[in-house]
Formats: C-alpha cells, sequence, structure tokens
C-alpha cells in the first residue's frame, strides 16, 4: 500500500513539473507574440459564451484602439469606443449574486452570457470555493445594441490585469463600468 501511495506521489509531482512547464512555454510564446503584432497586454482563456464559436481556447490582445480575439477559427475585434465593462468576477462572486434578488438585479446591470449555464451547473453545489473566474465584455454591437462576450480560466491575474489596462484606456465618456 505504501508504495503505492508513493508511487501516485511521483506521478503528480511528475505532471505538475510538466504542467508548469507547458503553462511557462506557452506564456513565454505569448508575451513573444504579443510583442510581434504591437500589442499591449495579451491573455489566454477560454471562449464560454457570446462569439458563437464554442469552448475553445482564445489569445486576447489589447491594442491602443481595440481588443482582438483570436481563436483558432475566427479572429474578432472590438474597437475601444465600443466597450462599456471589462470585468473579472469569480464563479463564486456570479452564483452568489445570482441567489439574492439584489445581486439579480445587479448582475442584469452587466451583461454576462452564459451566466445561467454557469450558476445553473453550479448552484447545486452549496458554498464551496470556486476556482474559475469569468472575464466578461460588455460593448455595443454593430447594430447599437448592448452586447457581451464571456471568458473562462482558472487564474484570474492576468485577466484582472487585461481588464484593469482596459478600463484605463477606454476614451473618456465612453466607460460606463459597472461594478457587482
Amino acid at each position: 500500500m505504501m508504495l503505492f501511495i508513493w508511487g501516485f506521489i511521483v506521478v503528480l509531482i511528475i505532471g505538475i513539473i510538466f504542467g508548469a512547464k507547458k503553462g511557462i512555454k506557452q506564456g513565454n510564446e505569448l508575451k513573444e507574440q504579443t510583442q510581434s503584432i504591437g500589442a499591449l497586454q495579451g491573455v489566454f482563456a477560454e471562449h464560454v459564451e457570446g462569439l458563437g464559436i464554442g469552448s475553445v481556447e482564445c489569445k486576447i490582445f489589447r491594442f491602443s484602439d481595440r481588443v482582438l480575439i483570436d481563436s483558432s477559427r475566427q479572429r474578432f475585434e472590438i474597437y475601444l469606443t465600443q466597450f462599456r465593462a471589462a470585468e473579472v468576477k469569480s464563479m463564486q462572486e456570479l452564483i452568489d449574486k445570482s441567489k439574492s434578488v439584489v445581486g439579480r438585479a445587479m448582475i442584469g446591470t452587466l451583461l454576462v452570457p452564459g451566466l445561467g449555464t454557469i450558476v445553473g451547473g453550479m448552484s447545486g453545489i452549496g458554498n464551496k470555493k470556486k476556482t474559475s473566474h469569468y472575464m466578461i465584455f460588455n460593448f455595443i454591437d454593430a447594430h447599437g445594441e448592448l452586447s457581451a462576450v464571456t471568458f473562462q480560466d482558472t487564474f484570474a491575474f492576468g485577466m484582472k490585469d487585461f481588464c484593469q489596462g482596459l478600463n484605463h484606456s477606454l476614451p473618456t465618456g465612453e466607460s460606463s463600468v459597472v461594478r457587482l
């Protein structure tokens, strides 16, 4: 039994090391690509809903005048003049807000595509800590309608920094960032 436990620990450590190496390599490649295309920032995140491309990892780049969303299938651009909000929320924050009447009203001020799926899938779990974080962009689409796109990642620090930089670069008068 002890040999099994040690074997499991060794395999786990090796997996963590390979995962960390892969993450570092991807991070370095993203940093190089960000610099090579002249972007100010770049992040990885999985598309949840809003662009009609399904669940796919995207590279999201912030330029001085726009955000470029690059999936393996398609590229999307949202100009800073179109942005209304860029927020990062944890799964727990979204679930907690959706459970209260006040929270539901507050979420209504920030469009969150996929919120029903996110909250519905997790609401039966209770009050356990959640590790997923969601980056939500609200913007005015080509038809003049308020629209949104949601991305997911386990680690929020890159997305939080990205949203903070984006919100600071919005043209004066354009930002109507709503805090949940």
